[in-house]
């Protein structure tokens, strides 16, 4: 464990006073905050630290943290200390009337070190640190050592082997202290030198700022050296990103620091120099923040969001235009050659454009290339489609292309085909845009990288699956500012993932082994709006109420029992009713008769099919009136019944040739209800029909030469269609809407493949790949160009082995199950184990993956065999008391507004909707 996160908090100041050594002066003339070198990265300030600590115990953030052994030792240590003193408040007796200061500092490529300051202004200060040194000097595994530097005597504390675990001085009455002995020698440069280049004379503009009384204390950063902060995390790779933006963001900042239950806030001010340009903030200068409305579209995926809102774009951009020229000059030059290629008159361009841009970073499964979204108010509906319509037939024509449009939702969606669009005209912190893809939201143009994200955006707008409809979130940003000119939040569950790939393997092993405490925290938000010229600073970090952690497993309780005539041959089907958008559920029993659920456990209706369920159930709009029907098919026949149990008119459908099938799917090119259905037979013969029935050309039927693995599926990449059908002898088939098989396929993988895939959808053909496993523990990812672009091999501990790949509910990612007799392991995408169990031999168990958010995933082991089901959070840990009794896949549902999830489960004649609180 790193000495760095042992410290972080203020009983490292007490921790320092166990090694002080009592050389006492006679002046106390020097303030403490000159004795901070200017090499600190940010200083925290307090005049109350037992108090702060106090509270700060009382906290949920504590509660979860306090579970990682180094940080709870901190508290231990602390009552140590005070029982050392005489536990008779002599602890908060030596911090009290003055303040006391603790620097950060980078110490090498991987680690911070901290530097401790406080005032021995009192004679009871002194007798409390005499009674603490002198129990401290009794003990055998310690020697003290004096060494010289610049005329100091600096004392060291050293252990048996000769380290030195901690170093001070003391200078005219204060005592500074450090674990990192160099940090020792900066202070002495500092005060030998006068003083004359220390952290308050470079951020002296922060100090003019008034704190607030009664706080949790102070912070002052020197923002231009947070990025050597976030290098010592990061990955030689990675490190570069964070230099130029944060480094000329803006000076120094200060906050006040304040707890609220699961909240910490920070609020201050920054302060620049008037009439510069050498700071990015200052191009805010004279702008008035405005409120913040393009983050209620942002869809839950979102990881981060990034947003300026100004009073004027053309001003504001002109003030980048001077700011770019003085510290990024590339930037201007790059934008300027881009006007010119393509003959934008800029005034004209901007003038379309409203009061606020954001552009939001998606979690995706490719961290490499992840989704963005690019939010552009709009003043004028029509110029803003105008100026962007000649921009894509000015690249058209100097490109040779065509247009390239998709209809989606009653949307146009149009491809802009210049590299970098967004990043060229705006900065580099807009950049990850290969092409550019744009449509309209009303009063705000979004761009997108990819069409497939543009369509996300627009179904989640439609299902309510937005920031602006999550609870959680609105009840974050109602503690926040509406209204700012820089606006920067982060999504910490769907941030996860690329943050640790973006760690270094220093401080890897650390989040990974303590990744469930870091994974509560939800969200955090950095915030700068322009007051008279004046810059109000605002920071907020949201924790879960309540931790999560698995104590004890937690008691399941029945809300919903149906009983079946029959029993029940399907898993549940959960659909959102139309009418009221309240949860139902249908299923099927033995005696071919289909249920339908009302949200309180009512049987609306039941219907004799007379044929079993061989698809999934579909919900369909299927007149394109709002009014959603349910489609499935049996061995011969699709359906479609109504929510009132009648089956619509033409229905059920037999092909015209006879076939038994094995699988349907459900086709919607454009979400414009004109319905495609894909069905395949035992043989592999695949149909494609209208939403009627009718056979279409080229599919009566298409034959993909084997049984196929699963349903065959569509997809659409930069505008084309793809029909995709997989066999399970490992053959791949991608076919046009034609039939037309396409340039590189069939892909044949020579291998015996497992019945489950992942589909990754990317920005073009090369960028979307299909990811299989087979039994061998081979990992295949075929881009839909048709080449093999990974093949990874995971352990196999056993010939009998069998691996599947297991997508989350919502296909945005996905684990591996490897079954190995009685055991089976949980394994991550590169093959390495998040958990394992060991479960009676079975040849009959499916696992399923819940992704409700980093930190709050489930896990679940359905053995249809014995009619068992076990739940599991992400760390292994079982979450029910008792096996729930399932013979099929169940539903899991989970309410963010009490921490409540619903599992759904059939078992024999028996349906059952289960609630659950994770302790």
């Amino acid at each position: 464990m790193k000495k760095a996160l042992i410290i972080i908090s203020i009983i490292a100041v007490a921790s320092g006073i166990f090694y002080y050594l009592k050389y006492f002066y006679a002046s106390d003339k020097v303030n403490l905050w000159d004795l901070v070198p200017k090499n600190a990265i940010g200083v925290y300030e307090t005049e109350q630290p037992i108090k702060i600590w106090n509270s700060l115990l009382e906290l949920p953030v504590w509660k979860n943290l306090s579970s990682i052994p180094a940080i709870n030792d901190v508290n231990e240590n602390l009552v140590q200390l005070d029982s050392i003193t005489g536990s008779s408040g002599n602890m908060e007796k030596l911090f009290r009337d003055r303040p006391i200061l603790i620097s950060l500092h980078k110490i090498s490529n991987t680690d911070f070190g901290l530097t401790f300051y406080f005032a021995l202004n009192s004679g009871d200060k002194r007798k409390i640190l005499s009674t603490i040194l002198d129990h401290f000097k009794n003990l055998q595994q310690f020697k003290f050592d004096i060494r010289k530097y610049e005329d100091f005597s600096i004392n060291e504390l050293m252990n048996d082997d000769g380290e030195v675990e901690f170093t001070f001085i003391e200078y005219k009455g204060h005592f500074i202290g450090s674990f990192t002995s160099f940090l020792i020698d900066d202070v002495v440069r500092n005060i030998s030198e006068g003083f004359q280049a220390n952290f308050r004379t470079i951020s002296s503009e922060i100090f003019n700022a008034q704190p607030i009384e009664m706080d949790e204390g102070n912070l002052y950063l020197n923002v231009a050296k947070i990025p050597d902060l976030f290098r010592n995390f990061s990955s030689g790779e990675q490190r570069q990103d964070y230099d130029d933006y944060l480094k000329w963001f803006t000076g120094a900042t200060y906050y006040d620091i304040s707890f609220e239950n699961n909240r910490i806030f920070f609020n201050g001010s920054t302060k620049i120099p008037e009439n510069t340009n050498e700071y990015y903030l200052s191009t805010f200068y004279n702008q008035s923040p405005q409120n913040i409305e393009a983050i209620y579209y942002l869809p839950n995926r979102t990881a981060t969001f990034i947003s300026y809102t100004y009073e004027d774009f053309t001003n504001w951009r002109k003030a980048v235009d001077i700011y770019w020229e003085k510290n990024f000059p590339e930037a201007l030059e790059k934008k300027t050659q881009l006007l010119k290629k393509y003959d934008i008159y800029e005034r004209d361009f901007y003038g379309w454009i409203g009061n606020e841009i954001g552009l939001a970073t998606l979690q995706t499964i490719d961290l490499e290339h992840p989704d963005k979204l690019l939010l552009i108010k709009s003043k004028d509906y029509s110029e803003s489609v105008k100026a962007l319509d000649d921009l894509i037939m000015a690249a058209n024509d100097l490109n040779s292309d065509t247009l390239l449009y998709e209809d989606y939702s009653g949307k146009r969606i149009k491809k802009i085909a210049i590299e970098e669009f967004p990043g060229s005209m705006l900065g580099d912190e807009f950049r990850g845009f290969e092409n550019s893809y744009y449509t309209d939201l009303g009063s705000y143009i979004v761009i997108g990288n990819s069409f497939e994200v543009i369509k996300h955006l627009l179904n989640e707008i439609e299902e309510e699956n937005t920031w602006g409809k999550s609870l959680k979130f609105n009840q974050y940003f109602d503690n926040v500012q509406k209204r700012a000119n820089v606006n920067y939040f982060i999504n910490f569950s769907n941030s996860w993932n690329a943050f640790f790939a973006s760690l270094n393997e220093e401080w890897k092993p650390f989040f990974k082994n303590f990744d469930r405490q870091f994974k509560h925290f939800e969200l955090l938000s950095f915030q700068f709006s322009n007051i008279n010229n004046n810059f109000y600073t605002s920071a907020a970090i949201q924790h879960r109420s309540e931790t999560s952690v698995i104590t004890t497993p937690s008691e399941f309780f029945r809300d919903q029992l149906v009983v079946t005539d029959y029993p029940i041959v399907t898993k549940p089907y959960i659909f959102r009713s139309h009418l009221d958008r309240s949860l139902e559920v249908m299923f099927q029993d033995s005696g071919g008769q289909l249920y339908f659920i009302s949200n309180n456990g009512q049987v609306l209706w039941k219907k004799q099919v007379g044929a079993k369920i061989k698809s999934d159930i579909y919900q369909v709009d299927y007149y394109k009136n709002g009014k959603l029907q349910y489609l499935f098919a049996s061995d011969s026949n699709f359906y479609i019944y109504d929510r009132l149990g009648n089956i619509l008119g033409d229905f059920p459908v037999q092909l015209e040739h006879p076939v038994d099938l094995d699988f349907l799917n459900r086709i919607d090119y454009a979400n414009s209800r004109e319905y495609r259905f894909l069905l395949c037979d035992t043989s592999g013969d695949i149909y494609l029909t209208d939403k009627t029935g009718k056979e279409l050309e080229g599919w009566m039927p298409n034959s993909s030469g084997g049984k196929n693995l699963v349903p065959p599926f569509h997809v659409r990449i930069g505008g084309r269609d793809c029909m995709i059908s997989i066999r399970a002898d490992g053959m791949i088939n991608m076919y046009t809407r034609r039939s037309e098989m396409y340039d590189s396929f069939p892909v044949n993988l020579n291998s015996k493949l497992s019945e489950s895939i992942f589909m990754q959808r990317g920005s073009d053909f090369d960028r979307s790949r299909i990811h299989l496993i087979n039994d061998l523990g081979e990992v295949f990812k075929v881009s839909l160009n048709g080449n093999i672009v990974e093949k990874l091999q995971l352990f196999k501990p056993d010939p009998e082995s069998r691996f599947k790949i297991v997508p989350d509910a919502l296909n945005n990612t996905y684990v591996i199950s490897r079954l190995d007799f009685n055991n089976v392991s949980v394994l991550d995408q590169k093959g390495e184990t998040i958990f394992e169990k060991e479960l009676l031999y079975t040849d009959d168990l499916e696992v399923q993956f819940y992704n409700f958010s980093a930190g709050n995933e489930v896990y679940v082991f359905v053995d249809a065999q014995q009619g068992f089901t076990y739940l599991y959070d992400g760390n292994g840990d079982l979450i029910n008391m008792q096996p729930v009794e399932s013979g099929f896949k169940i539903g899991l549902l989970y309410s963010e507004v009490n921490n409540k999830y619903k599992m759904y489960s059939c078992y024999g004649n028996q349906f059952s909707v289960l609630s659950f609180y994770k302790k």
